[in-house]
């Protein structure tokens, strides 16, 4: 049996030439209670943070669309991320959590 809540594990991966999009969605049958937030933090090797991406958040899900030139900026010092929502009533949760691996897009030669 385990308490408390367990993050999903997970690689976050970012790319320097194109920008960041993903949709997490909530459990099935279940919806994000209005007035919530979900943010993506990046942390470095100290664990000091170094980036925060706030969500779109509606019932059904949280999206992110985060520019190439933002992605860019964290890629070579960011190593670990969060995803932590926050409820209306304050009650903070990890919802995903796990490293960060830069890629790079592969080019037609």
């Amino acid at each position: 049996m385990t308490l408390g809540n367990t993050p999903i594990t997970e690689v976050l991966r970012l790319d320097a030439d194109a920008d960041f999009g993903h949709i997490a969605y909530p459990a099935s049958g279940e919806r994000i209670p209005d007035g919530t937030t979900v943010t993506i933090y990046l942390y470095g090797d100290s664990d000091t943070e170094i980036a925060s991406w706030p969500a779109k958040v509606t019932p059904e899900s949280a999206r992110w669309r985060i520019t190439k030139e933002t992605v860019a900026s964290v890629l070579g010092t960011a190593v670990k991320f969060r995803i932590i929502s926050v409820l209306p009533d304050g009650f903070q949760a990890v919802w995903y959590m796990g490293r960060v691996r830069a890629q790079s897009t592969p080019t037609n030669s």
